[in-house]
């Protein structure tokens, strides 16, 4: 359990790194055991972002925002991608 437990934090340390496809292995795992956690799916989003899947991080942002309304980051973060995808199209 320990283990499971420092993937997140891994996760986080990837991208920082340039590992982004291997904190979206870490992050996805980790999203799939621990399915209600807003701040978890916002750092999943962030590195959707990095490589480029604009659409799964909305919807994964999207989750989140539903997972904690008031999470100001998230909401912003939201807000953003939407607005760019609003000028794109």
């Amino acid at each position: 359990m320990v283990r499971e437990a420092k993937k997140p934090d891994a996760a986080k340390v990837h991208p920082l790194l340039g590992r982004n496809e291997e904190a979206l292995v870490q992050l996805r795992h980790a999203v799939s055991l621990i399915k209600d956690d807003a701040t978890l799916c916002g750092h999943l989003a962030d590195v959707l972002l990095k490589v480029g899947k604009t659409e799964e991080a909305l919807t994964v942002l999207r989750r989140a925002s539903e997972l904690d309304p008031g999470n100001k980051e998230i909401s912003e973060k939201l807000q953003k991608l939407k607005g760019n995808q609003s000028a794109v199209h």
